[in-house]
């Protein structure tokens, strides 16, 4: 079905019902937000599946935020609309471990500095609202959301004591004394782009006239990731780029809690905080370091995903 003809039935179906429906409301809540977490980037061994070889930690410490919502009440039938993208600012480092092809002896240990970054995030849900009685009431969720991270890591530094660095000319651990020190680590660049259905309940209590608070949470019966790494290369020679494809079923969760503060009739004040795990997810590896061309490897590509977000706004009821 032509994708113009779906978005012209979902926005005509919105304008219907909020024409037709007793009770319609709208509201948009800009916001800011500050994002903590890690996101976790494995490779693991072609003889031992359950082995990692490398380990890649982009942190996010922290991740500055804005966005906006937007809100359709039809008859306490909601549709909420949400997007955010990053602010142009470092977001901490990253650290980039290597481990021999037994697991055993973990070879390399570098730190790079993520100076460039940009993250875009948006998301829609739809709920029905149950009241319990006047002050309390709780919601089935359905969720998309998808998901766009770009950083770019560079001014590392590192500790190496694989064969091919070591003084002894077999594998040593990075901290012991026959590791090389090298002041200068070339950059690595990560796109990760996720996409996630989420089903959940939440729940809202009005405390007082005035304030209200709400808990949701939620669970992904189905995740799709795909990450592009690049490992920059000295100047003449090939960058290493590895493209990685995941999916999973019922290993994302996510929680929120929040506080709204009804200033005057239509102006309200937001408080949200919020934590999205994600466990391990597994899938293929194309690779161009040893073509031209991007080849599947006999390796396994993982990931996993910890992100805790505060965000505060304001709410404006039209």
């Amino acid at each position: 079905m032509n994708k113009k003809f779906i978005f012209f039935i979902f926005y005509f179906s919105i304008f219907y019902f909020s024409l037709f429906a007793e009770k319609t409301n709208f509201s948009i809540s800009p916001f800011i937000s500050t994002s903590f977490g890690q996101m976790n980037e494995h490779i693991y061994s072609s003889t031992k599946e359950d082995v990692i070889i490398s380990c890649l930690e982009w942190n996010l410490s922290p991740l500055y935020k804005v966005g906006c919502d937007l809100d359709f009440d039809i008859n306490n039938f909601f549709i909420n609309f949400s997007c955010d993208f990053s602010l142009p600012f470092p977001c901490g480092k990253m650290y980039d471990s290597d481990w021999n092809n037994t697991g055993k002896i973990k070879k390399t240990y570098s730190v790079l500095e993520e100076n460039e970054q940009f993250c875009f995030n948006s998301l829609i849900n739809f709920h029905y609202k149950f009241y319990i009685n006047k002050t309390l009431s709780f919601s089935p969720i359905i969720e998309t959301s998808y998901s766009y991270f770009n950083i770019k890591s560079s001014n590392g530094y590192g500790w190496f004591g694989g064969r091919d660095y070591s003084s002894t000319g077999k594998d040593e651990s990075w901290d012991s004394p026959y590791a090389k020190f090298f002041s200068k680590v070339y950059g690595i660049n990560y796109e990760r782009n996720i996409f996630l259905v989420f089903t959940g309940i939440k729940t809202d209590w009005k405390i007082q006239n005035n304030f209200s608070i709400v808990a949701d949470i939620y669970i992904a019966p189905y995740v799709y990731l795909k990450v592009i790494d690049t490992h920059l290369n000295a100047p003449g020679l090939s960058d290493i780029k590895q493209n990685q494809y995941q999916q999973g079923f019922f290993k994302y969760y996510k929680a929120n809690f929040g506080c709204i503060y009804n200033v005057k009739k239509n102006f309200s004040i937001l408080f949200n905080v919020s934590y999205l795990y994600g466990q391990n997810l597994k899938g293929p590896i194309y690779l161009n370091r040893y073509s031209n061309q991007l080849v599947e490897s006999k390796q396994q590509s993982g990931s996993n995903t910890k992100i805790l977000d505060f965000k505060f706004g304001a709410k404006f009821n039209l």
